[in-house]
């Protein structure tokens, strides 16, 4: 698990300075992946090159992002999830018609997007 991360940390450049939210979802997951095998929070910080402040900001974040079922927060980590879900065996599958058919808002063409860019359909 900790080389996947790694390797996802420097293919998509989390460990940078970047605030941009598809960045920041992205390492919110990672962080409560990582907490959730028993990591503390300057371990985990130090992958991110963040303080463990930070961590604990991001974990609680997103905790509540999830249970209020943020749409960007939940396309942002559908790659990861996938990635995660992969080595337990789980597969979930996208339909780039439905989901263009389904999209009455600017909101859902960002998902879409999103989800172009990250190659789940």
């Amino acid at each position: 698990m900790k080389n996947l991360i790694k390797e996802l940390i420097k293919k998509d450049g989390l460990d940078t300075k970047s605030r941009n939210a598809p960045l920041i979802n992205r390492r919110m997951y990672l962080y409560n992946v990582m907490r959730r095998h028993g990591m503390i929070y300057q371990d985990i910080g130090k992958y991110f090159n963040r303080d463990h402040a930070t961590v604990m900001h991001g974990v609680k974040r997103f905790e509540y992002l999830i249970e209020a079922k943020d749409k960007m927060l939940l396309t942002d980590i559908e790659y990861y999830q996938k990635l995660f879900a992969d080595k337990d065996g789980i597969k979930k599958e996208y339909n780039l018609q439905e989901d263009v058919k389904n999209a009455c808002t600017l909101g859902g063409l960002n998902i879409i997007k999103r989800r172009l860019e990250n190659n789940l359909y």
